[in-house]
């Protein structure tokens, strides 16, 4: 800072002289002359940068007396900053007063990133100790804790301030007590080397034990450890949902049971076993049976139900060694791992008969069951299991034809007569592809006017070899196949364009009656088939006769009402086929929109010979015309029969005493034939 000059007047105190000369030294060059002397004071500059006698940029001179004695002040003014003023001192005082600057900024960064990096060491110390699923112990050299990690209370329950109070053994199960003291000492006798894994069990707050694992690490010497620290972890939820996998893979989860894939390991293994050992096995195959009513009629949850109570009696039923297993809908399998015989078998299979022979309520209904069950022995039978499977699924088959209800052995004469199905298999749907099916029509008489009516449409295979094949020979391969389906789309179709082909000969009264099927019915296009047939061939719907199986009745009320009703809005006449050969329901025959019921011919065969035939008869005739529906007797084959039934009040009949099933042509030439003369005399 330049100053300008000053201009001092006088003083009259010296003390007050000294203090402006005092105040202005730090930036004049000050000299006092005393009568002509000069009196130069040692004046220190403010800025330390030297005295400047030759250089100076302002001068004043001024004499002041004082004390009676005249003073001379002469003032210089200097750049106290000029590159001219060298004086070496502020470079230093600069130069270190930022070098030590510079070194606190330093101390101070290294204290602010010690801090940080305390502060984020003890963030990671507290995420692995208390949000893992660990559980960190140090404990001095006797084995006594001296610290537990925070995760302890959340995993075990217990205060980590408790702990160090408890003694580690109270905690651990006995049994596991001796591998964990063990690893203990393992540990102290090698510092700093992390132990082998050690399993288990940790008794939490709750007296609960927890599947646990752990290592030990001994540092005894690391500053801030001082001890051995011992880290569990916590296997509970990790064997839970384990088991829970295991579970889900081997077990049915409606039932509880084994399922196919752990039964089938259990069975290779009894078979490997009875094998090397030569003592027999048996295994059972198990079908409910009409479980798919229960299931159809009373819903699923009532079918469930069902099924865990058969898997509860099965259970039971066998010792503990045996495996029962579900194969998946209302298949069960019974592996009885070793018995004597096949006697033995046969007492175990009669024992289940009994068992599951009884009445249960579901969905509040009683509903009585009952099982078939085939069996085959091992190692007799086969020492294949997929042979056994196969063998005990065919025996079973095998029960159900003989009556349901009851249990067969395995022989190898239902393996033939499997291998002869199977061929047969491959047959009807080979001459389902190769159209080798045909109509044959049998006339149906009104007994008033003794004349046809209609006609009833018979399937035929025409096979190679045999000829022709009715289809009580296949038809009951054909439904459990399912290409009962395709066949009788074949068939209702081949009988329309036979009604067309009749009308055009002249014969346009006539009616058309084709089976039906209960598994052809109940399948989800059918009704939609129907529509498509009769749009397809352009016959008129009232031509049409649907003659459906009294087993009908037993499926769900409500949608066969609906079905029914539907064909009925069509125009299609609906027929109740073998009316009186198995459970019928009044009610049903009230509310459904049925035209026509068929009395079956098993009591017609027996007229008039046999009393309860004739008087079935008679009661079916009188039960119908009360229900205004109209009555055909079929297979009538006698005069004796004809002459009853006519009497009884029976209005139509059909059977082999008017004409047997005749193809097309004979069929034409049968009723131009029928129109010169009665059939009936």
């Amino acid at each position: 800072m330049m100053l300008a000059g000053f201009v001092f007047s006088a003083f009259r105190m010296n003390n007050l002289l000294d203090g402006i000369i005092g105040l202005i030294s730090p930036f004049l060059d000050v000299r006092i002359y005393d009568n002509g002397v000069v009196a130069r004071e040692n004046l220190m500059y403010g800025s330390n940068l030297g005295s400047l006698d030759n250089e100076f940029s302002f001068d004043m001179s001024q004499t002041v007396s004082h004390g009676g004695r005249d003073w001379l002040l002469q003032t210089r003014s200097t750049p106290a900053f000029d590159y001219l003023a060298s004086d070496p001192r502020p470079s230093i005082v600069l130069g270190s007063g930022v070098a030590i600057s510079l070194l606190l900024f330093i101390v101070a960064l290294v204290l602010i990133r010690s801090r940080l990096m305390a502060q984020i060491s003890e963030g990671r110390y507290r995420a692995i100790t208390e949000g893992a699923a660990n559980v960190t112990l140090v404990m001095d050299e006797a084995g006594v804790p001296l610290y537990a990690s925070p995760s302890c209370f959340d995993i075990l329950g217990f205060d980590p301030e408790e702990v160090q109070a408890l003694a580690l053994e109270s905690l651990v199960h006995e049994d596991d007590w001796p591998q964990l003291a063990k690893g203990f000492d393992d540990a102290i006798v090698a510092p700093g080397k992390q132990m082998a894994v050690i399993r288990a069990r940790i008794r939490d707050a709750a007296d609960n034990w927890r599947d646990m694992e752990g290592t030990y690490t001994a540092m005894l010497a690391v500053p801030g450890v001082d001890g051995v620290v011992l880290s569990l972890r916590d296997l509970t939820q990790l064997k839970a949902a384990q088991s829970e996998l295991h579970r889900l893979a081997f077990y049915d989860p409606l039932t509880g049971l084994a399922n196919r894939q752990l039964f089938r390991d259990r069975l290779n293994n009894v078979v490997r076993r009875s094998r090397r050992s030569g003592e027999p096995a048996a295994l059972m195959f198990l079908d409910l049976d009409g479980f798919k009513r229960i299931n159809d009629t009373l819903g699923h949850d009532a079918g469930d139900e069902l099924l865990r109570q058969v898997a509860h009696w099965l259970e039971g039923c066998v010792r503990e060694e045996d495996s029962v297993a579900r194969l998946g809908g209302d298949e069960f399998v019974v592996l009885l791992s070793q018995i004597s015989g096949a006697d033995a078998a046969g007492k175990v299979a009669e024992t289940i008969l009994r068992r599951l022979c009884q009445r249960i309520r579901l969905s509040d209904h009683e509903v009585g069951i009952t099982v078939s069950i085939g069996i085959t022995m091992i190692p007799h039978d086969s020492e294949d299991p997929g042979a056994l499977m196969k063998f005990a699924d065919l025996a079973m088959y095998r029960a159900k034809e003989m009556g349901r209800n009851t249990y067969q052995f395995f022989t190898p004469a239902m393996n033939i007569k499997a291998a002869r199905r199977l061929l047969q298999q491959e047959e009807l749907a080979s001459a389902l592809d190769e159209e080798r099916f045909v109509l044959h029509y049998q006339p149906k008489v009104d007994l008033i006017s003794e004349r046809v009516i209609g006609v009833e449409a018979f399937l035929r295979w025409h096979h190679p070899e045999k000829g022709l094949v009715s289809a009580q020979q296949f038809i009951g391969l054909a439904e459990e196949t399912g290409l009962i389906v395709r066949l009788g789309e074949m068939a209702l179709r081949q009988a329309c364009i036979q009604v067309q082909a009749l009308e055009r000969a002249g014969f346009e009264a006539l009616k058309m009656a084709v089976n039906l099927s209960v598994r052809q019915i109940i399948d989800s296009r059918f009704l939609d088939m129907v529509r498509q047939v009769i749009t397809e061939t352009g016959v008129s719907p009232e031509k049409l006769e649907l003659e459906m199986p009294v087993e009908l009745l037993n499926e769900d009320p409500r949608m066969l009402r609906e079905l029914l009703v539907s064909l009925n809005d069509l125009g299609v006449c609906l027929i109740l086929d073998d009316f009186g050969a198995g459970s019928c329901s009044l009610v049903a025959l009230q509310q459904l929109p049925l035209d026509v019921i068929k009395i079956d011919h098993r009591f017609i065969r027996d007229i008039p010979y046999n009393v309860s035939a004739t008087d079935v008869a008679s009661a079916v005739i009188a039960l119908a015309q009360k229900l205004h529906l109209t009555v055909v007797a079929e297979g009538v084959e006698t005069p004796q029969q004809l002459s009853f039934l006519r009497s009884a009040g029976c209005t139509q009949c059909q059977g082999n005493l008017f004409s047997y099933p005749l193809d097309e042509d004979a069929l034409i030439g049968f009723l131009i034939r029928q129109y010169e003369r009665p059939l009936i005399s």
